[in-house]
């Protein structure tokens, strides 16, 4: 289906650049709120890489099975340049921008007991850096491969395997602790993902 609609972009159909913005869109946002806290800013961000793409001129070479990765690529880099030109965080680090709220949370909060569950699993995922939340949100939200997480964070593929694994144990390591309950709902979400 996406090699088709990317076709149908490439000869200049309108309406395929706008089903790739309306694919894509969601996830992009999502992403973007976790590296910067101003919608504002990620919208804009979001615009301006949706506009470089229908601008470039070589966007014959783009595989169109690797354009969610293309896009996110290009939105993180956006958005760490907009973070570093602002005045307020002029010595930006871009492995420690990425804050992650998982998904399984708006689940997970539904009624008061659940909240306690919540508590407990946002207290595990503190226990990451914000390198290591990044990974794991691209790995298990994204369901990215991890040459694609290592070319996004510009890190090493064999470094973003160590930081799955290593994270993965560590929040296994916590979640042991709190309960074996935290643990079953831990692990039932991971499932869904395979490694």
């Amino acid at each position: 289906m996406i090699e088709e609609v990317w076709h149908r972009f490439l000869e200049g159909d309108k309406n395929a650049f706008g089903w790739i913005y309306n694919h894509y869109i969601d996830d992009l946002f999502r992403y973007g709120t976790k590296l910067a806290s101003c919608d504002q800013m990620v919208k804009d961000a979001i615009q301006e890489v949706f506009v470089d793409l229908f601008v470039r001129s070589n966007k014959e070479g783009i595989n169109p099975q690797l354009i969610k990765y293309y896009l996110i690529l290009a939105l993180r880099r956006n958005i760490i340049r907009r973070l570093k030109n602002s005045r307020r965080f002029s010595t930006i680090d871009s492995n420690e921008i990425f804050e992650a709220t998982y998904g399984i949370e708006s689940q997970i909060i539904r009624n008061e007991e659940e909240v306690s569950k919540y508590k407990r699993m946002h207290k595990v995922l503190s226990l990451l850096t914000a390198h290591q939340r990044e990974v794991i949100y691209l790995r298990f939200n994204e369901s990215m491969e991890y040459d694609e997480i290592a070319k996004i964070t510009n890190i090493h593929i064999d470094s973003v395997r160590k930081i799955v694994y290593r994270s993965l144990k560590k929040m296994k390591k916590a979640i042991a602790k709190e309960s074996v309950l935290m643990f079953q709902l831990f692990y039932q979400s991971l499932t869904r993902f395979s490694y």
